[in-house]
């Protein structure tokens, strides 16, 4: 799964306290050249997709090119010859230390599926590769760990014309195992295969979805018939087959991402969000059913079986499927609202934004729509005045009872209750961070990222931590975090693009609020903070106060008491960080870190 569970106590923060980030980092190399019309989130350097695992570390995939290949000051090895493009695994701690790297590439271009983690100390990553047709190309590498014959090419049958890869590493970057599920006697005309998404349940099982050209595979376990057929197959923790079922699909089925893929484990549903590529394409036809719209999304049972399906009347994107424990269904990427007609819309939700009276064509937005598991309409939501540009939203997060996505904005958009601020002429898009109730939809803020004007910077990447922060990552071109008062700015450091990620946090790495402003108010104060043996409540409004509650930083009640007097008495706690929960008698709550010396 992609982190593992909030601990209790953390909605106690939730009253006061605002997100901030508290630290950022780049990296990429200093080649990264798009040529032509770019799909950013395909062609950039940018991080695709973060885990967290039990211990609070970050786990991150992304693009990256060859040349000067550094995250932060270190250094990591590139297999990108010829500008072939690799995928890098890379790990930190909470506060953003490097702690590993792992390189997947060659002389040929790698494509990732997604990182994950379980509950059992193993981390996972999917992805396909291209063929090496030439012996001057380096021959595919998954870091030190495999290589494939570096003497063969494409032009000779055998494994090393598997394009579809499972690797599996611990928490501390040592190889487990590598899984290439293809038939081994594979000819260049038989390799083609797809990967958009795996999901791993804290057991390490783990479910894949993939697109296999006809053949015998996994070990005589999957035989697909002519022409190809869509697989979601399931393997344990050891990469050993368990089951699978099919699903025909056909059109156009490309490497930038155009169909995305979400297993809920609670309920067994697969869901596919399909969209058109960039500058259309061939309409994709799912089970004999072609998509009349842009923007399509399926729902399977564990079998297989088709429950429902949205086609769109609106033209966009679909980059982002995540589910709740509720198994309800959230979905986000960018849609168009025709000239503002509204009548344009996707899975029973109709657009609300309208157009620059200077734009001639339809505006493009963000979304975010709620579904329940059946399909039907919860809610949806998007900014209400936007450009002509496409301004998109890619991950998406479920984090207790808000909704986060990650994506990007530009000129001057109201969204629910927040603004976003930047200037209405030479203004290019910017990173942000949507934070919007689970329950109802509405934004109540917009975390940016600014950057100069006139470059495009998105985040393409958004997961939760162990105490409800979020890491966030993407791209940027120039520069970003310019005027951040908590964060130094970081610079590209060359070519069109670096990756960069970042925390946009509560709390500090052991749960505890970052400062005591963040969740003091003129209601509540204690004095001394650090203290030795007393505290002393401070109030304004002269309120009594109720009881008391103090928490240690793993959510265990340490002392709790009815409050005769405004002291509290503290000798006895030793000596470190807890969370002091105060209440009144009217039933306002505050809380407040409290350092024992």
């Amino acid at each position: 799964m992609k982190r593992a569970a909030l601990l209790f106590f953390l909605p106690l923060f939730a009253l006061a306290q605002t997100y901030q980030y508290d630290w950022a980092e780049r990296g990429g190399t200093s080649s990264d050249v798009i040529t032509g019309t770019p799909s950013r989130d395909h062609d950039h350097e940018h991080i695709l997709d973060i885990a967290v695992d039990a211990n609070n570390n970050y786990y991150y995939l992304a693009l990256s090119m060859s040349g000067n290949e550094t995250i932060g000051s270190q250094t990591y090895t590139s297999y990108g010859a010829n500008m072939g493009q690799d995928l890098l695994l890379f790990s930190t701690d909470c506060s953003g230390n490097f702690r590993w790297s792992k390189t997947f590439g060659g002389g040929m271009d790698v494509y990732g599926g997604g990182v994950e983690v379980d509950a059992l100390g193993g981390v996972y990553v999917s992805g396909i590769v291209l063929l090496r047709n030439n012996l001057s190309d380096m021959a595919m590498q998954f870091d030190a760990d495999f290589a494939y014959n570096p003497n063969l090419t494409s032009s000779t049958a055998g494994p090393h014309n598997q394009t579809l890869f499972i690797i599996k590493y611990d928490t501390q970057g040592v190889f487990q195992w590598l899984e290439l599920p293809q038939q081994d006697n594979l000819a260049a005309s038989e390799s083609t295969s797809r990967n958009y998404g795996l999901v791993v349940e804290d057991n390490g099982t783990i479910t894949l979805q993939t697109l296999f050209i006809a053949g015998t595979h996994f070990n005589g376990n999957i035989i697909v018939p002519s022409p190809y057929k869509g697989l979601v197959i399931q393997m344990n923790k050891d990469g050993n087959y368990l089951n699978h079922f099919d699903y025909d699909i056909s059109g156009e089925i490309t490497l930038d991402r155009n169909v995305i893929y979400h297993y809920d484990p609670l309920n067994g549903q697969h869901y596919f969000g399909i969209h058109e590529r960039i500058g259309g394409g061939q309409p994709v036809t799912f089970n004999n059913i072609q998509q009349t719209g842009s923007i399509l999304i399926v729902a399977l049972d564990a079998l297989g079986n088709e429950l429902w399906r949205h086609d769109s009347t609106a033209s966009g994107n679909i980059k982002s499927i995540t589910t709740d424990d509720q198994s309800n269904v959230y979905l986000s990427g960018s849609a168009t609202n025709t000239l503002g007609s509204g009548n344009d819309g996707f899975a029973g939700y109709t657009l609300t934004q309208v157009t620059s009276p200077t734009i001639s064509g339809g505006a493009n937005a963000n979304y975010v729509i709620k579904l329940n598991a059946a399909g039907v309409l919860q809610w949806g939501t998007n900014p209400t005045y936007t450009t002509g540009i496409i301004a998109t939203g890619y991950g998406l997060v479920v984090n207790g009872n808000e909704v986060a996505m990650a994506g990007a904005m530009l000129n001057n958009n109201i969204w629910g209750n927040a603004t976003f601020n930047r200037a209405a002429s030479g203004s290019a898009q910017e990173p942000v961070v949507v934070l919007m109730d689970k329950n109802t939809g509405i934004v109540s803020a917009i975390e940016d990222i600014e950057g100069p004007l006139g470059f495009d910077d998105e985040a393409t990447a958004i997961a939760v931590d162990n105490f409800g922060n979020y890491v966030v990552g993407g791209y940027f071109t120039n520069s970003i975090f310019l005027n951040d008062p908590n964060v130094s700015s970081i610079t590209n450091s060359g070519g069109d693009s670096d990756f960069w990620f970042a925390r946009l946090a509560k709390t500090d790495c052991n749960g505890a609020p970052l400062s005591n402003e963040e969740v003091t108010n003129d209601s509540f104060k204690i004095y001394p903070n650090p203290a030795k043996d007393l505290i002393t409540i401070i109030t304004n409004d002269n309120k009594e106060m109720e009881n008391y509650v103090i928490y240690d930083l793993k959510g265990q009640r340490i002392k709790e008491e009815s409050i005769a007097t405004r002291n509290i008495n503290i000798s006895t706690l030793a000596s470190g960080i807890y969370i002091l929960e105060l209440e009144d008698v009217n039933g306002a709550k505050q809380t407040i870190k409290l350092v024992k010396e």
